[in-house]
């Protein structure tokens, strides 16, 4: 018979709290899981956005050929097969439960059953329960493929005052960690304590990722009084916020127009819309380039500075080192390895774990060689800014990266925006090293020039776009969720 699969992602999940001396959250539940199985203490997503992120784990693709383009949308290409497919075409049951904007970019096509639900609704609000009522119906028959996303980490988008009437009961303790950010992790991992209760454990496999990581954890108390008041002043002028001047200025042009110039009035919208959300980008970030001016700071410190105001894409690791455990049948107990390893690995080694054939089409490997203590040749990461919506601030970055460096540059011209860091004696990434080490800035872009060489980076259109309200709501909720 085999396994169960129970695969948990927390959204925003950083690797280094989960694991290791900066965590100060108090998480018995996932703690147990790395005792009693393995824990990947270097694994790196292919990207640093929820969409993308989780179509490349699912496909074991690079962002850019898993994605399409609907409008400003970014989407799961439904023409290529998921593992999920892969999974249920060889007899298991496929349930998931995420969060309703996922139901828009394609997750629903992937599962027989999902459980959607809106992002108002937290762990310790409601939808704690609602899982543990699932996997109490006895409804998922065996062997089955239980796919659990978990964005509460996301609230840390709200204002502070909003927090804390929202947050859980352990936001208010520092007993449970040294900000809201490890709080709420420790607010999860009780939950997380109860969910695994209803799993028998002999018999599943758990595994536990993150999509990306968020930089709100490595944040001094100073950056977080930053963020509130960066977070306040956007939510002011938040163009989705029916209170805000923009949003009602929007929805007259929107409304207003004779119905024939249904198509103009809409672009017209759009067009103030956008001009209406940069300009409130651009007031943000003016505030905090003039509370950091005068400081002394460190190149990693101003960084996180400029993150309180607005999120850039980037594929610095806060964003792409990311958690990943392995626990249940045949996984060696209490084992933490340290080689480098991929998000796109995940499910090509669910499946060899499982006894089926890999899929077709993938650039990710199986890892029971390592968790049999067998060598494995580390592969290279390739990494992009890939984003949630054409609307979110990306630098436009790719690269690679391997246990002792990082290189990237940007997307379409070589010799522009060229980093190299070396993470074993700057893991802050501060000291960019690439016209001192010529030698392996070049051996590293030929790395990335052959992931390029395989395939052109574009995003195809998309042939079954949803509609326009529907894109908009995925956008709207998006910008909630802290995505855009």
């Amino acid at each position: 018979m085999k396994p169960n699969i129970f695969f948990i992602l927390l959204d925003g999940f950083r690797a280094d709290k989960c694991y290791g001396d900066k965590k100060t959250s108090l998480t018995p539940n996932i703690d147990s899981l790395i005792k009693n199985g393995t824990y990947f203490e270097q694994a790196i997503s292919s990207g640093q956005g929820t969409i993308p992120c989780v179509a490349s784990i699912f496909t074991s693709l690079y962002p850019f050929e898993c994605l399409v383009e609907d409008g400003n949308l970014f989407k799961l290409n439904s023409n290529i097969q998921s593992h999920v497919k892969h999974l249920r075409d060889n007899g298991f049951d496929t349930h998931a439960t995420f969060q309703e904007v996922m139901h828009y970019v394609g997750m629903q096509e992937m599962f027989v059953n999902v459980d959607p639900y809106p992002i108002s609704l937290s762990l310790w609000g409601g939808k704690g329960k609602k899982i543990i009522d699932k996997l109490s119906s006895e409804t998922m028959k065996e062997p089955w493929v239980y796919y659990l996303h978990l964005y509460d980490l996301h609230m840390l988008g709200y204002p502070y005052e909003q927090r804390l009437k929202v947050g859980p009961q352990e936001i208010h303790d520092e007993k449970y960690g040294s900000n809201h950010y490890e709080r709420i992790i420790s607010a999860i991992d009780f939950w997380l304590g109860k969910i695994l209760e209803k799993i028998d454990l002999e018999k599943t496999l758990v595994v536990l990722t993150a999509d990306h990581g968020i930089e709100h954890g490595a944040y001094t108390p100073e950056m977080w009084e930053l963020h509130n008041q960066s977070r306040e002043k956007r939510k002011q002028s938040d163009i989705s916020n029916p209170k805000t001047s923009a949003y009602k200025l929007g929805h007259k042009i929107a409304t207003n127009a004779p119905g024939f110039l249904s198509p103009l009035r809409k672009k017209l919208a759009g067009m103030y819309t956008d001009r209406a959300d940069k300009k409130s980008r651009k007031e943000v970030l003016s505030g905090v380039e003039g509370k950091i001016k005068n400081k002394t700071l460190s190149p990693y410190e101003e960084r996180l500075m400029k993150e309180c105001g607005m999120h850039v894409a980037h594929v610095y690791d806060d964003r792409v080192r990311v958690p990943l455990i392995f626990s249940g049948p045949n996984i060696p107990s209490g084992k933490v390895i340290s080689q480098q390893v991929r998000s796109i690995d995940i499910f090509p080694t669910i499946t060899n774990l499982v006894g089926l054939p890999e899929k077709s089409k993938s650039h990710g490997v199986s890892l029971v060689p390592i968790l049999k203590g067998e060598k494995l040749e580390e592969q290279p990461v390739f990494m992009e800014t890939a984003v949630n919506t054409t609307k979110s601030l990306s630098s436009n970055t790719i690269g690679v990266r391997n246990s002792e460096y990082k290189y990237f540059r940007d997307r379409d011209i070589e010799t522009k925006n060229i980093h190299l860091y070396d993470l074993k004696n700057d893991p802050l990434e501060e000291k960019n090293i690439f016209k001192e080490k010529p030698d392996i800035t070049k051996k590293m872009e030929l790395q990335l020039t052959k992931i390029l060489n395989e395939q052109k980076i574009t995003f195809e259109k998309s042939e079954n776009t949803i509609t326009d309200d529907e894109r908009e709501q995925a956008i709207t909720k998006l910008r909630k969720l802290g995505y855009i």
